[in-house]
Formats: structure tokens, sequence, C-alpha cells
């Protein structure tokens, strides 16, 4: 029944086939509407967001603080390569948020010791991955060299679909 009415409706107003897919995941409606059922207030997902990489951070802040508290303790690992493996792992286990810092290890040459651990989180590194978010890139499969067609269909992805609004000129 949906094909025939597909293929109906088609011929009926000469329409072309488009297949267009939108991501939703972070879309909400603003206004209010008290009484309703469908309408509900929600957990905003970017301050949901923030508050897991904080508490990312804070964990590989943790480890990285393990590390460097068990090169001044005694049975602590102070061989160099052994602690740049713990960083490895600590980086591993937090890898959504370790590309924001800097972490410098101190050795000593001779004994081949490390001395000192240092870390500082990059502000910059943070700031331009903020910048990249919301930025996508649409693919299709189409095999169109036709502008208009071309046009038409990135249109239609750009702008919101309001022919469920009620129409305000008489």
């Amino acid at each position: 029944m949906e094909k025939h009415l597909s293929k109906r409706t088609k011929e009926l107003f000469d329409l072309e086939d488009k297949v267009i897919l939108y991501d939703l995941t972070n879309t909400y409606f603003e206004g209010e509407k008290r009484n309703s059922q469908l309408a509900k207030f929600g957990r905003s997902k970017e301050k949901k967001e923030e508050g897991m990489k904080l508490q990312f951070e804070k964990r590989f802040e943790q480890e990285l603080q393990k590390i460097h508290t068990a090169l001044h303790s005694k049975g602590g690992v102070k061989k160099a390569d052994k602690v740049h493996r713990r960083i490895g792992r600590a980086k591993q286990k937090y890898p959504s948020v370790q590309q924001y810092y800097d972490i410098t290890v101190g050795s000593d040459a001779k004994t081949g010791l490390a001395t000192e651990i240092n870390w500082e989180k990059d502000g910059n590194k943070h700031r331009e991955k903020n910048e990249s978010l919301g930025i996508y890139f649409l693919r299709a499969n189409l095999d169109v060299h036709c502008p208009p067609i071309i046009l038409s269909v990135f249109t239609t992805t750009c702008k919101p679909n309001t022919s469920h609004l009620p129409n305000e000129n008489p």
C-alpha cells in the first residue's frame, strides 16, 4: 500500500524521489505546552556531557598524581620506561580527555630513573576541539552533475521542515 501511494503521489505531482536523513539526536523544541502528555522537560545534553568530561579529567589527573606520588615513595615505580608505560595506560583509559594534556617526565640519564612528572591542561587544544563540534559533512551517492538538482538537495537538508506549522496567511 505504501509503495503504491508513493508511486501514485510521484506520478500525480511530478515529484522526484529523494532520500534525506536527519540526525535528530540533539533536536529540541522551544515553547511550552503545560498540559501536554508528550512535551516534557528533559536534561540538558550539553550539561551532562560537560559534567562527564570534567569527571574524566579529574580521574585522569588522579591517575597522573598516583604516578607522581610513586616516584617519591618507597617501593614505587621509578624506572623511566615503566613510568612512561603507566602514563600510556592512563591515556588509554581516558582517551577522550588525555589529548588536552601536555605531560613531561624528567629523568636521570645515568640511572634511568624518572625524577619528576609534570602535566598541564592545554586550554587551546580544548578550545580548538569545541570549535570543530557541530560541523558535519554530508555525503550522497547521487550521481548527479546538474547544479539545480544539487542545490535543491542541499537546501532541502539545510532548511527546517515547516509544513506542519499552521499557515499564517489567510
